[in-house]
């Protein structure tokens, strides 16, 4: 492979320049292998979820470096997941893996106490010189606010394809609600690992319901939503496939 077309943007992050197009599904640069994620950028490691938590760092600020290369994909699914809470109307939402660009960017419902997290000191520094409230959350660092209980809704957008450890899950479900809900979108997971992610939210003590995403937006793409109440995981399911169903 020529590596004139790809470029070192991060710590073992590899973008192709030419960024009007999507690259191949793998390439090699100088002798070693990288594959694809998200259309422009590789990572050394096939599947995501087997990142290092400075390799999702390294891949997270890459990504960061382009704001105009983020993906249409992962536009609609903020979109979805924005109208999803406004439909749900939480008093409380806590978004993790916010990033730079949260799903409430710009237009945070008033009533809605809304706090953000993410896995990067970068992107919480970003936030809190904003002045918006944003918290170190990793499978090293689980200092989310507030007593337990206390969030009605949780979401994360294009997050569980990376490493999430059980210490986070339990640190959600401490916080979460009884009737409250998280809503996840899962892809880039082989089987197997997300069988294995199953358990580990199972163990932990949440329901899930699965949600196989009918508009495709991405290769193996589902809506996972986790909750303590059966009845609460079934509305949110139906608003979420109404909401699914509208998408032009």
């Amino acid at each position: 492979m020529n590596e004139a077309m790809f470029e070192i943007v991060e710590d073992g992050v590899l973008k192709i320049v030419d960024d009007t197009k999507k690259g191949p599904e793998t390439t090699v640069y100088f002798e070693a292998t990288y594959y694809r994620f998200m259309d422009f950028f590789y990572t050394q490691t096939k599947h995501l979820d087997e990142l290092s938590p400075d390799g999702v760092r390294n891949l997270c600020r890459a990504r960061a470096k382009y704001p105009l290369l983020i993906s249409k994909t992962n536009v609609e699914v903020r979109s979805l997941f924005n109208a999803l809470a406004k439909k749900v109307g939480p008093a409380t939402l806590l978004e993790i893996g916010a990033g730079r660009n949260p799903v409430f960017e710009d237009e945070t419902p008033s009533e809605m106490h809304y706090v953000l997290s993410d896995a990067d000191s970068e992107v919480v520094a970003f936030h809190s010189e904003r002045k918006s409230e944003c918290y170190a959350f990793s499978g090293e660092i689980c200092n989310l606010p507030a007593k337990p209980d206390y969030f009605e809704m949780v979401i994360a957008v294009f997050v569980l394809h990376f490493p999430f450890h059980k210490k986070q899950f339990i640190e959600l479900y401490n916080r979460l609600s009884l009737s409250g809900v998280i809503i996840a979108n899962v892809y880039r997971r082989s089987s197997e690992a997300r069988e294995r992610l199953t358990s580990e939210i199972i163990e932990t003590g949440f329901k899930i319901k699965k949600i196989i995403d009918s508009a495709n937006l991405c290769r193996d793409h589902e809506y996972w939503i986790l909750g303590k109440s059966d009845a609460q995981l079934e509305n949110c399911a139906v608003t979420l496939k109404e909401l699914i169903d509208r998408q032009p």
